[in-house]
């Protein structure tokens, strides 16, 4: 399978050197953007600590006048906060799932990987244009029930990616279901696949496809 982008170092792998994105630690991310940047810069950057869990992570977080607020987040998206039951929290308009913090709204995906990079040590310089992506498409609740598959947010299906990136992606999920008979796994930043999807017969898809990703189904 062609491999991901788990940091963001490996999504520069796939950009031009004009286009790659500055790394720094928690530490100067937090310095950056304790008090300016996105609302999102600013909810990562009052983030305290992150601990793995063996299906997920815990993340304690400042709640500023509440002290401190506590979220565990699994693989399979569900979540718990302040120790409460584990739950999907479905945003019914976009049928993703969120988790919200002050007035600022998070798709699980994206929390995932955002702990992910806070363990790792290496955060973007802003998440502006980012995207966390769900490879086989099964992020949205509707669209994974169309493939007949489950919701899956480990982290070996998920990849860090532009914001345009994900898009096109998202659009080729049924095209690709329909033409292959499968829900596969595949890279939002496989800009090839992109080019043979919209120049090449159904054979040659099925061919690539077969010979450079799986299966989810």
């Amino acid at each position: 399978m062609k491999g991901q982008a788990l940091t963001i170092t490996e999504l520069n792998n796939t950009l031009k050197k004009e286009a790659q994105i500055e790394t720094i630690t928690f530490e100067e991310f937090k310095r950056l953007h304790k008090s300016q940047g996105s609302k999102l810069d600013r909810m990562v950057a009052s983030i305290k600590s992150v601990e793995p869990m063996e299906d997920g992570y815990e993340l304690h977080i400042d709640n500023f006048n509440d002290g401190e607020k506590v979220i565990k987040v699994r693989h399979n998206g569900k979540v718990s906060i302040n120790g409460s039951s584990y739950r999907e929290l479905v945003d019914n308009k976009s049928m993703h799932l969120r988790i919200n913090h002050n007035n600022n709204s998070i798709v699980v995906e994206k929390l995932i990987m955002i702990c992910k990079c806070i363990v790792d040590n290496e955060l973007p310089i802003r998440f502006k244009g980012l995207c966390v992506n769900v490879m086989d498409g099964s992020g949205n609740i509707m669209t994974a029930n169309e493939l007949g598959i489950k919701p899956d947010y480990n982290i070996e299906n998920l990849e860090w990616t532009l914001s345009y990136r994900n898009l096109i992606h998202g659009k080729k999920i049924y095209g690709l279901f329909k033409t292959t008979g499968h829900a596969y796994r595949y890279s939002a930043n496989d800009e090839l696949l992109n080019q043979i999807y919209v120049t090449r017969d159904e054979e040659q898809i099925k061919e690539y496809m077969n010979n450079n990703y799986v299966t989810v189904d």
